[in-house]
């Protein structure tokens, strides 16, 4: 089952999270899912709200510390994490040995900092879901001179993705290995899946987050955004939340297309961040045009300057 949960920034969406989290209590084994940066902020508010005995039930996790938990307990990375020094090496290996077969890098090649340039090609590849095979295919769709970059960069990829699995793992595709082997082993089931504060998904999470869908008994997803910026109903419409509603329906219509129950998603609206009505008001004013602008007073003034440049 999915569950979408909506609203501004300090609408109640994370304390509605571990809300409901309290009530399912030690009836089921839940997994709530935040950002790296997030996840200190997140383990003392757990710390607060929950007792020794009721976190026993409950892991909160970044993705990457999701992957260590499933590699810990399906196994599947028997050989070590790949390291700077280790990707230079590989790469110039790499390099060299589809040299004779590259066209218009073939001079860049020779140059020392080819190197740092491809391995940065090859993380935004990994990073965009793009395998060697993949970008094939694009530099045959493409053609001419971008087509011939497209094969010169597949090339070396591919080359460079062969040395990387006989000796190491690349840390950019762990939550990829973890996502087969929680697939194989039915990580998921009898799980409850809370997903918060994230701004952005990757390729690879977004692939996570769609097996999650699959395989655990809950997920429940929370979105920072505004719909009644354009309209009171989650669409595509252009604004500045468009990633995250794209994101949204894509997970619905996953879910639809896969028999998964998806609920309507709960709209959270009371601003809990302003004390102030005043200052309430005003941002009400700012996120829905149709509302009346508060008046200035002790709270709130209005200062206009003489052009736009003070």
């Amino acid at each position: 089952m999915l569950t979408i949960l909506i609203g501004r920034a300090k609408t109640g969406k994370s304390d509605t999270i571990l809300r409901r989290m309290a009530e399912l209590g030690e009836s089921s084994q839940q997994i709530l899912l935040v950002p790296e940066h997030a996840s200190f902020e997140m383990e003392r508010r757990v710390s607060a709200l929950f007792t020794g005995e009721e976190q026993q039930y409950i892991t909160l996790l970044s993705f990457p510390r999701l992957a260590e938990n499933i590699f810990r307990e399906c196994g599947g990375l028997a050989l070590r994490p790949m390291d700077e020094v280790s990707q230079a090496l590989l790469m110039r290996e790499a390099i060299a040995e589809v040299a004779d077969a590259l066209t218009l890098y073939r001079r860049q090649a020779a140059y020392p900092g080819f190197v740092t340039a491809m391995l940065q090609t090859v993380a935004d590849f990994k990073r965009a879901g793009l395998t060697p095979q993949a970008v094939a295919e694009l530099s045959r769709q493409t053609g001419g001179a971008l087509g011939q970059k497209l094969r010169d960069m597949q090339l070396i990829f591919d080359a460079f993705q062969a040395l990387v699995e006989q000796r190491f793992h690349d840390p950019l595709d762990e939550l990829t290995l973890a996502l087969a082997r929680a697939e194989e082993k039915n990580w998921f089931a009898g799980r409850q899946v809370w997903v918060d504060s994230f701004d952005y998904f990757s390729v690879s999470e977004r692939a996570m987050l769609q097996h999650i869908l699959l395989a655990a008994d809950a997920l429940t997803i929370s979105e920072s955004l505004t719909l009644s910026m354009t309209c009171p109903a989650l669409d595509a419409g252009e604004d500045i939340f468009l990633y995250q509603k794209k994101f949204l329906l894509r997970m619905r219509a996953y879910a639809a297309a896969h028999g998964c129950e998806c609920e309507k998603p709960l709209i959270l609206t009371e601003d809990k961040r302003h004390q102030n009505a005043e200052l309430a008001a005003l941002q009400r004013a700012f996120t829905r045009p149709q509302t009346a602008a508060p008046a200035a007073g002790e709270s709130l003034q209005l200062i206009e300057a003489p052009t736009v440049y003070e």
